[in-house]
């Protein structure tokens, strides 16, 4: 909820390994996240109000400690 559009960024090859996702900043338009998986990390944009960013930042963050463990 309050995201309005999800635009999939730039992937580049890293060393990563595993799943994770976070919030890198906030974006004149929303939120840019990066997510980071076995071999590769991936610019995400989310195009969200600005009353409701805070919100879907908290979310996302909690969305991925649950992955995490």
């Amino acid at each position: 909820p309050g995201v309005k559009k999800v635009i999939p960024g730039r992937i580049y090859a890293s060393d990563s390994r595993g799943f994770e996702i976070k919030v890198t900043r906030e974006t004149q338009t929303g939120l840019k996240l990066v997510a980071k998986s076995d071999g590769s990390v991936q610019e995400v944009f989310l195009v969200v109000d600005k009353p409701d960013r805070a919100r879907v930042r908290e979310e996302i963050t909690h969305l991925a400690d649950e992955w995490a463990k």
